[in-house]
């Protein structure tokens, strides 16, 4: 899949045809890079399908540097500055 833009997705009380329950959310979730495991407070993480992503709610972002959809493994990630190291 390749997309060039911005994708923008508001909901409000009559969005469902745009996002419909979990597969729609899972979908936003895979897009952005992270996927929730559930029952668990762990994230896998993926390579975002677009340069950046903002969170509104929680006024946070991932930004991906050197962006390619060709590009398909992270060589690494900080947060707020500081590396994180897988364990």
């Amino acid at each position: 899949m390749d997309f060039q833009g911005t994708m923008t997705l508001v909901c409000r009380s009559g969005c469902l045809h745009l996002i419909i329950g979990s597969l729609g959310a899972y979908l936003v979730w895979m897009m952005s890079g992270l996927v929730p495991i559930a029952g668990q407070s762990v994230y896998l993480l993926l390579p975002p399908r677009f340069p950046e992503v903002q969170f509104t709610v929680t006024k946070s972002r991932i930004v991906t540097h050197n962006f390619h959809p060709d590009h398909t493994y992270i060589q690494n990630v900080t947060v707020d500055g500081q590396p994180v190291c897988s364990q």
